[in-house]
């Protein structure tokens, strides 16, 4: 989804940051065509009503394999893949939130907390909405081989 990325940030006229990290993409397929993405648009991968997993970046694959674990217990989730943090796709979040049995929402990234998690968090921050946010703790990380890095 990258190439993705980097083809639609030439084609916008403003600034543009696009954090990845090292390593390759798990569970990705290279795509000989460059497609431009509809701008601040998340994408549904997987459509359930008992939970909300919104997941950005490299997080998403890891996010795929957490709702095959909880589809053995009978929990079957939506999976959003968000691609933009900014615009954040709010109408898109709203939308599959009203389509769950319970007001609960997983954000998933790999990076502190307070960026999606955040965001998501203050959009619903006066409504019931029952949100985790799974990342990194707001503290300096060391550099180094990635798992290793996960694993602290």
């Amino acid at each position: 989804e990258l190439q993705h990325m980097l083809y639609t940030a030439l084609d916008l006229e403003k600034p543009v940051a696009i954090r990845y990290p090292r390593g390759e993409g798990k569970g990705i397929n290279f795509d000989p065509d460059f497609k431009k993405l509809p701008y601040g648009k998340g994408e549904i991968l997987i459509s359930g009503k008992d939970l909300l997993i919104v997941a950005i970046g490299s997080m998403v694959y890891p996010a795929l394999e957490a709702i095959k674990q909880l589809e053995k217990e009978n929990i079957y989730s939506t999976l959003i893949n968000l691609r933009f943090l900014k615009p954040l796709d709010e109408v898109l979040i709203r939308e599959k939130l009203k389509e769950s049995v319970h007001p609960r929402i997983v954000t998933i990234e790999e990076n502190v907390v307070s960026g999606l998690g955040g965001a998501v968090k203050e959009i619903f921050s006066k409504e019931k909405v029952e949100i985790l946010s799974i990342g990194l703790p707001d503290q300096f990380v060391e550099q180094g081989e990635i798992e290793l890095l996960k694993e602290e």
